[in-house]
């Protein structure tokens, strides 16, 4: 009897250890750390901050930076800015701009010229033409035209002076400034947008670049 009920206590023992334990194989252990949101400093990439592209900016119109027409010079912007400073002895390229929209134009001597050059961007100076609205012009000569139908129109002639500004093309400084009297007729040969009631005498291209010679030949002149 003492046997039976010892045997009986035993396997009632081993039923209650069973019954706390549920059979679970993981029963007892220490559970694994869950996985975290927070990406570990090795699987984080890092990526440069982008950078602009650094462009040149375009060059203005030489009509801008000569300070338009009229000249206003608040509104001088340099014109080549990337370009070769207005310094050497030898000839320093050139660019002629005339603000009056003229029909016939003064020329530089074609070895100043930078735009006949094979490196127009090399300009060193801008110069700047305008007709001098201060003068006091006279008619001097009449412009003849003939017609389609057998009209004759003509437009006076008259007498003008013109001003002139040499900037440095790199920074918009000025060199020098000047007028010349025009000499030239300025009756344009053709005129397919019709005929004006008047044009004004031009410079001698010959004249201007005697008035220019010591600024873009030899020595920069400051």
């Amino acid at each position: 009897m003492v046997r039976r009920l010892i045997a009986l206590c035993a396997a009632a023992a081993l039923a209650i250890a069973a019954g706390c334990s549920g059979d679970d194989p993981t029963a007892g252990r220490i559970p694994a750390p869950t996985a975290s949101a927070t990406p570990t400093p090795s699987s984080i990439i890092h990526t440069a901050p982008s950078r602009a592209t650094p462009t040149t900016p375009p060059r203005v119109e030489p009509e801008v930076a000569c300070g338009g027409n009229p000249f206003d010079p608040k509104k001088l912007r340099a014109y080549n800015p990337d370009g070769p400073a207005y310094a050497g002895r030898s000839i320093h390229l050139s660019e002629l701009v005339n603000l009056d929209f003229a029909d016939i134009y003064t020329e530089l001597p074609r070895e100043w010229n930078a735009k006949l050059t094979s490196t127009p961007g090399a300009v060193q100076l801008l110069i700047c033409e305008w007709r001098d609205e201060t003068y006091r012009s006279r008619t001097v000569d009449t412009c003849d035209y003939e017609s389609t139908d057998d009209s004759r129109p003509t437009a006076e002639l008259v007498s003008a002076r013109y001003r002139y500004r040499v900037f440095e093309a790199k920074t918009a400084r000025q060199i020098t400034t000047f007028t010349l009297q025009g000499s030239l007729n300025g009756c344009p040969a053709s005129t397919a947008g019709g005929v004006s009631d008047k044009y004004y005498q031009r410079v001698d291209s010959a004249d201007l670049a005697a008035r220019l010679k010591p600024f873009v030949v030899g020595p920069a002149r400051r």
